[in-house]
């Protein structure tokens, strides 16, 4: 029996499809307490809700393709096992069949090329027009990691159900949907929250007092020039999505009273999680140990790419022991956030005066996000997350606002937000931006249990 003979009987179970499928056991997932908001357990919880919506597509799927060529002009035949859509949903189901763990491997790189033929051929698509099945054996550790960085980061819509067959029987075929492992996701938020892991830029530019910023020496922005901060903060916050960034930007201002000093006054953050530093941080703590924060904070003198790709010894050895690239990569990742940054504030401080506006780039890190602004001198206006970082901070805020809803006055102000000395607004609408409680689910992203304002 092979993979041909398992993808026929599917196909002829296609109008009972729902009959060869088990009825998954969803784990029993507690309400996080919010005085220990552990990212990696909120993530999971995530990713189980939509993997129970995924589900319920997945029971109603209808089949109306199997052994489907998708081929453009002159280009090389791809076949799909099947395709099928969800009735009454949005999109096309794309299924992709494997019998072993050892063809499993290369499943997701298959169906990502089936997606993006579909979504060429019916363009404009978005992420989720296409919704990706597979049928395969979960054995390998990679295969898994792969489902769990489709959902997680890519945000698409995958689903993967396992097939179970007694001997050489086709008639005891049955499907059971796989579930990942809780303890897969610690990995991912201790590397990819450490601050070390982040990367942070600062653009400035100059005053334009009147304008972006007050005429005169102790007045503060209007409401008209705070709106025009935030708004370059949204620009970039649009094309950081994107590019697919997971991270977060804001703008700030100095104080009218701080602005004859020659500094230019206006600046644009903008942060994200770099991918190479987060997997130079995983491979310390896989293969020596310790803690999470000396794992990112260690150099890449002890891991380049040959430990990442270890092919690379065939025919580039001589390459990466004279060179890291992995360092390379590392250090050179955050130039297309300052592209960003660059030209979100040289676009939207043009004027039909021709005016030219002096910018430059500022020096900024993580100590400095807990700062207000750059020390006593300058306020932040409304943050924004994008990726992995906007989805956790939606969830974190309403898990916050249901605890702080049935509490009484004062479990309330044992709350992290009440021991910063945050104000809670009574509409949650009122606070998502806010530097205040975006800087608290920062660090709370990564010391789950701060409890006071000496912590922040």
């Amino acid at each position: 029996m092979n993979e041909k003979d398992i993808q026929k009987y599917i196909w002829s179970k296609k109008d009972d499809f729902s009959s060869l499928l088990v009825d998954p056991t969803f784990p029993a997932i507690e309400e996080p307490s919010v005085f220990d908001m552990n990212p990696s357990e909120i993530l999971y919880q995530m990713v189980i809700d939509r993997y129970k919506e995924y589900w319920q597509c997945v029971k109603e799927m209808e089949f109306w393709g199997c052994e489907v060529t998708l081929k453009e002009e002159n280009e090389r035949d791809m076949r799909t096992d099947f395709l099928g859509n969800i009735p009454g949903g949005n999109g096309i189901v794309v299924v992709e069949l494997k019998k072993y763990d050892q063809t499993a491997r290369q499943s997701f790189t298959e169906l990502s090329a089936y997606g993006s033929f579909l979504r060429t051929l019916f363009s404009p698509s978005s992420k989720n027009d296409i919704m990706y099945l597979l049928i395969s054996p979960m054995g390998e550790r990679i295969v898994k990691q792969a489902a769990i960085n489709q959902l997680v980061y890519d945000n698409n819509k995958v689903c993967v159900l396992e097939p179970h067959i007694d001997g050489e029987d086709l008639n005891t075929l049955k499907l059971s949907l796989w579930i990942p492992e809780k303890n897969m996701f610690e990995g991912i938020c201790k590397a990819a929250f450490a601050p070390k892991c982040i990367d942070i830029f600062k653009v400035v530019w100059e005053n334009l007092r009147g304008d972006w910023s007050p005429e005169g020496d102790h007045e503060c922005p209007d409401e008209y020039m705070k709106h025009r901060m935030i708004k370059v903060a949204q620009a970039a916050a649009q094309m950081m999505e994107s590019c697919g960034l997971h991270g977060f930007v804001y703008t700030s201002q100095m104080r009218s009273e701080a602005l004859g000093s020659g500094c230019l006054g206006n600046s644009i953050v903008i942060g994200a999680i770099n991918p190479y530093k987060v997997t130079k941080t995983k491979f310390y703590y896989d293969n020596h140990g310790g803690e999470w924060e000396e794992c990112a904070d260690a150099d890449f003198g002890g891991v380049g790419m040959m430990d990442l790709i270890p092919t690379l010894k065939g025919h580039a050895k001589d390459l990466h022991d004279r060179d890291n690239y992995l360092e390379f990569l590392a250090e050179s990742w955050g130039e297309d956030m300052t592209k960003i940054a660059f030209y979100v504030v040289e676009t939207m401080t043009k004027a039909l005066s021709g005016r030219k506006v002096e910018i430059d780039k500022g020096c900024f890190d993580w100590k400095n996000l807990f700062e207000s602004g750059d020390g006593d001198y300058s306020d932040p206006f409304d943050f924004h997350f994008t990726g992995i970082l906007r989805d956790l901070f939606f969830r974190y805020t309403e898990i916050d606002y249901k605890y702080l809803s049935t509490c009484n006055e004062d479990e309330r102000e044992l709350h992290p937000y009440c021991l910063a000395r945050y104000h809670v607004p009574e509409e949650l609408v009122d606070m998502v931006f806010s530097p205040t409680s975006a800087k608290l689910f920062l660090d709370r992203l990564y010391n789950p249990l701060i409890v006071g304002p000496d912590d922040i």
